[in-house]
């Protein structure tokens, strides 16, 4: 409702808030993603985005983040991280290790769901592959098999990694 946005709009301009017995300061870090090009021309109507709020967050420092598709050369440590974390939740077994095949498929996939989807997967090959050490082709999702799971063709292959490097803290 209006009001409540007036309110709250009132509140983050004042940083003071008042319930009826006291002021209270308080410093507020806010953070916003999105995944919409909200800075292209057009880009605000078609995400249905309000400019007022844009204007106010565009005001504050930007960062951008590379999609993961984005970034091939982590990839591979993100998934053994995800897949160490929930392979050790089901039986406590690590390390599986990836067949080079697999290496290059996860590397070459495009990630519509960047962490998220990343996560996913591992979690799937975790659950499929606990009676198994090693990770083969057969053990990923269907849609690895198709054709538009792939980068285009300038992706000049899979990073590899530091064996017996871990990322026991990936929590996502």
């Amino acid at each position: 409702p209006t009001e409540v946005r007036a309110a709250h709009e009132s509140v983050v301009r004042s940083a003071i808030l008042d319930p009826n017995t006291h002021d209270i300061t308080v410093d507020v870090f806010l953070v916003s993603a999105t995944n919409a090009p909200l800075d292209e021309p057009g880009g605000l109507e078609r995400a249905k985005f309000r400019v007022d709020l844009y204007d106010r967050l565009r005001d504050g420092a930007q960062i951008r983040l590379p999609r993961l598709a984005e970034r091939p050369g982590d990839i591979l440590g993100l998934f053994e991280g995800f897949l160490e974390g929930r392979t050790s939740e089901i039986n406590g077994r690590w390390p599986k290790s990836l067949t080079r095949e697999v290496e290059g498929l996860l590397s070459a996939h495009m990630w519509p769901g960047n962490l998220r989807d990343l996560r996913g997967v591992a979690n799937s090959v975790a659950e499929s592959t606990k009676d198994f050490d090693t990770v083969h082709p057969r053990n990923l999702p269907a849609s690895f098999n198709s054709p538009d799971s792939a980068k285009p063709s300038s992706f000049s292959g899979p990073a590899t990694r530091a064996s017996g490097a871990s990322l026991p803290n990936v929590k996502m």
